[in-house]
């Protein structure tokens, strides 16, 4: 995997395959953009191209699908040492910002000792833990607590834009007192006190959570999630694009509906058009 086949490619054969690969693969596809074309297939039709053979003639199916299988591999291992190293500094400017987190250390059992985007948001998409907090922490349960670290990049950007993070501390509602209750009664009251308490965090973890994912969306410019469906990413640029297209450019449903009323009444009727003709015959017979 990844030899050399007859010596390297030279700088015009490479340009003549990396300029007819796509082009040929596209037309091999048969209306379905996203079935899969085997590279060999792909090399072999290059070969037969009257523009392309002329730069390729001196190599084989064999020679062209290594080359390619080649670089990618080297292009793949480039692009993730860039992301390590970008991650890596990243991460380390985060931990500098905030360097008396304790929390700091909850990675160091990761085999990267840093965090990226996609990894951030598993790890904020998690079912709540029984115990802790969904980054792993034992010291708090609610990713709105400020030692944190699952939005602390939002929050560090907020921070250096000056915008406003944190609403107005609510005021939280007041305990039913279990004074001169019985054990049952105070046992009630002490866990209707924790349930209430729990719904209050939760509702003001859910409105931290939605203002954190504004500021990454619109302020940072970055995804919330990565999806992995073509489709998705399709529905998803499309959603972000809408509030760019001018109003009166969209149609109203009202005049989607008219228009469709319109189309069905200028529609012919089938059952109409096959009818033969009247005859001169039945019209004498109705007189």
């Amino acid at each position: 995997f990844g030899e050399r086949v007859i010596g390297d490619f030279s700088s015009v054969e490479w340009c003549a395959l990396i300029r007819a690969f796509p082009i040929v693969s596209r037309a091999l596809t048969t209306g379905m953009a996203l079935l899969p074309v085997a590279t060999k297939d792909v090399c072999a039709a290059i070969k037969e191209k009257d523009e392309y053979k002329h730069f390729l003639n001196r190599r084989s199916v064999e020679s062209m699908e290594a080359k390619m299988s080649y670089e990618g591999k080297r292009m793949e291992e480039e692009a993730k040492q860039k992301a390590e190293e970008y991650w890596k500094a990243a991460w380390e400017g985060e931990m500098k910002r905030d360097a008396d987190n304790e929390n700091n250390s909850l990675f160091k059992n990761y085999t990267e000792h840093y965090l990226t985007d996609a990894q951030r948001s598993r790890l904020r998409s998690k079912a709540r833990p029984t115990t802790g907090c969904k980054c792993g922490s034992k010291t708090h349960t609610f990713l709105s607590d400020p030692k944190c670290v699952l939005f602390r990049d939002v929050k560090q950007f907020c921070a250096q834009n000056s915008i406003t993070v944190e609403d107005e501390k609510k005021k939280k509602g007041k305990k039913i007192s279990t004074k001169g209750k019985g054990k049952l009664e105070a046992a009630y009251i002490r866990r209707f006190n924790q349930l209430r308490e729990e719904t209050a965090a939760t509702k003001e973890e859910a409105e931290f959570v939605l203002k954190m994912e504004q500021n990454q969306c619109f302020g940072m410019k970055k995804a919330v999630f990565a999806p992995s469906s073509l489709c998705t990413v399709v529905l998803s640029a499309v959603a972000a694009v809408m509030d760019r297209i001018p109003k009166d450019r969209l149609l109203d449903p009202a005049e989607l509906e008219v228009e469709d009323k319109m189309t069905i009444e200028l529609k012919p009727n089938v059952d109409e058009s096959k009818k033969p003709p009247a005859s001169d015959e039945d019209d004498s017979d109705d007189e």
